[in-house]
C-alpha cells in the first residue's frame, strides 16, 4: 500500500515542473504571456495634440522620440498601421524612436524594424 505515496510524489513533482516551466516562459516573454498585452501598451501621440491632415503623428521634429508599437497586426505609429519604410521616414525627423513590442509580435520583426531604423541613423529605445 505504499504505491499511493509514490503516485502522490510524482504528481507533486509534475506540478512543480509545470509551474517552473510557466515561470520561465513568463519571464522570457518580458513579463506577459502575450495574450494580455493587447491594448495595454498603445502608442501615444508624441505631439500631445491632434495632428493636421497632411501630417502623421510623430512627424514633427522635437524633443520627443517617435513612438512605435510592434504587435501581431504589424507596426503602428500613433495608433495607425504603417509599413516599415513609412515608420523610418516619420522617425527620421525626430532622430530617435521609442519602440514598444508586444508578446504576440512576429518573430524576427523586431530585429528587422530596429535594423531599418538604425540604418537611417535613428537611435532606438526599446520600451
Amino acid at each position: 500500500m505504499k504505491r499511493t505515496r509514490a503516485k502522490f510524489g510524482l504528481k507533486k513533482w509534475l506540478v512543480l515542473a509545470l509551474l517552473a516551466a510557466a515561470a520561465a516562459l513568463y519571464f522570457q516573454r518580458g513579463g506577459d504571456f502575450g495574450f494580455l498585452a493587447e491594448g495595454m501598451n498603445w502608442a501615444r501621440d508624441t505631439a500631445g495634440s491632434v495632428a493636421a491632415d497632411d501630417e502623421r503623428p510623430g512627424d514633427s521634429a522635437g524633443d520627443e522620440p517617435c513612438e512605435l508599437r510592434l504587435a501581431r497586426e504589424g507596426l503602428e505609429l500613433g495608433g495607425e498601421r504603417v509599413e516599415r519604410e513609412e515608420a523610418v521616414a516619420a522617425c527620421e525627423r525626430a532622430g530617435e524612436a521609442a519602440l514598444s513590442v508586444t508578446g504576440d509580435a512576429r518573430y524576427g520583426e523586431y530585429e528587422r524594424v530596429k535594423e531599418a531604423l538604425e540604418a537611417a541613423g535613428i537611435d532606438v529605445t526599446l520600451r
